[in-house]
């Protein structure tokens, strides 16, 4: 009888890199890297005792985060709508509206 030839063992080779230093934050913690502080407050200053609010933000394909929501100016007692985009790092993106806003 012809003997077996046992079936061939798949070879793995084990390669360990070292990869850059990184430091993540830790879940619930701002990112230092967005705006120097981990937030970014956009006023929309129509004057007078203002109140602006957010109401919902959208992150864009490219990174660039959508916010919208209201003005009050309290002293006409207007409400008007308010629309920013801010890019990746929290700066205002100067090329969405007047000024990114």
């Amino acid at each position: 009888m012809p003997r077996k030839t046992p079936p061939a063992r798949p070879r793995f080779v084990l390669c360990a890199m070292a990869l850059e230093d990184r430091t993540a934050p830790a879940a619930g913690d701002l990112d230092l890297a967005f705006n120097g502080t981990g937030k970014q407050v956009v006023p929309f200053d129509l004057g007078g005792a203002d109140s602006d609010t957010g109401a919902a933000v959208a992150v864009q394909a490219d990174g660039k985060i959508v916010l919208v929501g209201t003005v009050t100016q309290a002293t006409a007692n207007d409400t008007d709508f308010a629309v920013t985009r801010l890019n990746p790092d929290g700066s205002l993106d100067t090329a969405f509206g007047a000024g990114g806003r």
